[in-house]
């Protein structure tokens, strides 16, 4: 009896962690420490004369990045995952999503990736980048959010390519950057989204439930 109670506690243990393993931290679509991110298609500055190299990292690739960098991408992660609603990020955003009809509890981060540049020692003196990204999690896009000296930015010329795998778009400054899109109609809602999520509890309590009608046959063929 005590090692068969045992036994069914320790699948519900394993079971429920696994689910919350697996589960998005607040505004994420899923974890971002399991999403390969974006990948540079093309990369180049206004300037003729620059030389930089752009680099894109997603977060789950973080700890390959310098030390600012590193610091920078988990701030912008811990804001994400701390945030309830991303309107609340950046006014432009909010007006833009205003004024598209769409619903901020509708809207999640698919990706958090950090594009840094290098080899060019002079870069102050040079202009914007033009950045094409290819991406398999643009179907829904909303828009592209940049996080820069402790602040969000609306990029408000990004834009998804008539091949609908490609984002475009041009930027001064680079650090981390998350992309914005519409959850699908049927998604489940993750912990911390500020909607709530009766999957978890009704497992563990469709559990328990199991578990206590188990003991309480077992008493009963005691008693008999």
């Amino acid at each position: 009896m005590k090692k068969f109670l045992a036994c069914c506690l320790a699948l519900t243990m394993v079971f429920v962690i696994n689910v919350t393993a697996f589960a998005a931290p607040g505004s994420f679509v899923q974890s971002p420490s399991r999403n390969d991110g974006p990948i540079l298609v093309e990369g180049e500055n206004e300037s003729e004369e620059c030389t930089a190299e752009l680099v894109v990292t997603p977060y789950k690739e973080r700890n390959t990045l310098p030390e600012k960098a590193l610091k920078a991408i988990e701030e912008a992660y811990k804001i994400i995952a701390e945030c309830k609603d991303l309107t609340s990020l950046c006014s432009a955003f909010a007006s833009f999503v205003t004024e598209k009809g769409l619903r901020a509890v509708n809207l999640a981060v698919s990706d958090l990736f950090d594009v840094s540049y290098y080899n060019c020692d002079i870069h102050e003196n040079h202009g914007a980048f033009r950045i094409k990204l290819s991406a398999d999690t643009l179907k829904r896009f909303v828009g592209l959010l940049h996080y820069k000296d402790g602040e969000w930015e609306f990029v408000e010329n990004a834009r998804v390519l008539p091949d609908g795998e490609t984002l475009e778009f041009s930027v001064e400054t680079l650090s981390p950057f998350a992309i914005v899109v519409e959850k699908e109609a049927d998604a489940v809602v993750s912990p911390g989204t500020g909607d709530a999520d009766f999957t978890l509890p009704i497992i563990i309590w469709v559990c328990s439930a199991a578990l206590i009608v188990v003991c309480i046959s077992l008493k009963k063929k005691k008693t008999v």
